[in-house]
């Protein structure tokens, strides 16, 4: 097997992520395709050539391994010397693997390939497209900037005691970012292998990320709608950047609206694009369309206007039932508080509304609050939440409480107080054993 991995490889892999095929295919469409495909070809080639070598460096092992076993089945040396020289093969096969991560080389008496522990404390450093962010939204919002300079203040303070350890930027820049994730409800996208990455969802939410254990129907909506939007933003900022086709593929672009993506990062080294189309925490919709079942759902949810129209599926029509879009309305909502756990808006208007929140639908924890009162939310557009919010002035609240949860940590305190009154009650009959013993 080997032997064919050297030599044909590309008829097993065809050395590119999904992702940068997606890339690629897009680039051989545009003006530039002669550049992509050269530097496809190169990308290609030089892989190969780095697998070529792991694969023979395997073989060379392997032809190693088969003979000592060959000698050692012949009996032509003792079991101590096969150890030996297996533990020998063993160490040369991974010192050198392990020398590409770890060494002890030094450069002026300072380890070349070790990090200073005050950089370690921090796992990514913020970009230019970061900055930007932090910048914009604190600029706009005077709350949310003080928010981040209080953290910032409460931080420096907690680490006056480090003894003879400074605070690097990059510690300061994550509390700078834990707040503002805390303060504000943007999402952000970045068009370089989204769903496989962990930077942008260090310092901000995110649209893509990385998790073992996806949604399913997340995975879905990825692969159905919100890749075919990110393949249209990268044909037009690979072939026609200008600020009107941008902004008419931002306007298209439903499912990422849909899911208030206001940050889309194209290079990390640079201001990321502005959506302007995005339509926020929560919004009013005028029409709810009924679908049958998932396939309808989804299906349709790629042809409606989402900032207008919301799918629902038939299994909660019946909390839909009866509700007509009104002619005009003097109607807001806003998010006050958007926290992991609890998300609190605040709601006027003067006629009902149907209103879809960009956040995902998890029945099995999330409740919904009205005024206070506990009322039932359904799901909208394949996997976002909807209500349907009566007229006036309200509070609605979603807090996560999993009724699962919540009856083993109960069960867990009342066992463990048990388990210390059993001791306690065993020390006592223990001691007071000893007291008899001795008046005996």
């Amino acid at each position: 097997l080997l032997l064919l991995f050297l030599a044909i490889p590309d008829t097993f892999f065809d050395f590119f992520t999904d992702q940068e095929s997606l890339q690629f295919q897009a680039g051989l469409q545009g003006e530039r395709a002669n550049e992509f495909l050269m530097y496809a070809d190169t990308l290609k080639s030089a892989r190969i050539d780095v697998f070529r070598a792991d694969v023979f460096r395997s073989l060379i092992f392997i032809g190693l391994g088969i003979g000592l076993l060959w000698f050692f089945a012949k009996l032509k040396f003792t079991r101590p010397v096969f150890i030996v020289i297996l533990a020998t093969l063993v160490i040369a096969d991974m010192w050198p693997v392990a020398k590409r991560f770890l060494s002890n080389e030094k450069d002026r008496g300072r380890y070349v390939k070790w990090q200073p522990e005050s950089e370690a404390r921090s796992f990514f450093k913020i970009t230019p497209a970061d900055q930007f962010i932090l910048g914009t939204e604190t600029g706009r919002n005077p709350r949310v900037q003080d928010a981040v300079d209080a953290a910032v203040s409460e931080f420096r303070l907690s680490v006056k005691d480090r003894k003879g350890m400074r605070v690097s930027e990059d510690e300061v820049n994550d509390i700078r970012f834990a707040a503002l994730r805390f303060n504000t409800d943007y999402r952000v996208l970045t068009l370089n292998n989204p769903f496989n990455d962990g930077r942008v969802p260090y310092f901000h939410k995110s649209i893509g990320g990385y998790h073992g254990a996806k949604l399913k129907r997340y995975q879905e909506l990825i692969e159905f709608h919100i890749q075919r939007d990110m393949q249209g933003l990268l044909n037009v900022m690979q072939n026609s950047p200008t600020r009107e086709a941008i902004g008419a593929r931002l306007q298209g672009s439903e499912i990422l609206n849909m899911l208030n993506t206001k940050y889309i990062i194209y290079n990390e080294e640079t201001a990321p694009i502005v959506n302007p189309a995005a339509h926020g925490s929560a919004w009013f919709v005028e029409d709810l369309i009924i679908a049958e079942d998932a396939d309808d759902e989804i299906t349709k949810l790629g042809v409606i206007s989402t900032r207008y129209e919301a799918v629902v599926d038939q299994r909660f029509a019946d909390q839909i039932g009866g509700f007509v879009s009104p002619d005009s309305s003097n109607a807001a909502i806003a998010v006050e508080t958007h926290l992991p756990n609890y998300i609190k808006y605040i709601y006027a208007s003067d006629v009902p509304q149907a209103t879809i929140f960009s956040e995902i639908y998890y029945d099995a924890g999330w409740k919904a609050y009205l005024d206070g009162n506990e009322v039932p939310y359904f799901r909208a557009n394949y996997l976002l939440r909807g209500m349907i919010l009566p007229a006036g002035d309200h509070v609605i609240e979603f807090k996560f409480e999993p009724e699962g949860f919540a009856t083993a940590a109960t069960v867990s305190t009342a066992f463990g107080l048990i388990l210390v009154l059993g001791v306690v009650f065993a020390l006592y009959r223990h001691f007071r054993k000893e007291e008899e013993d001795v008046e005996y």
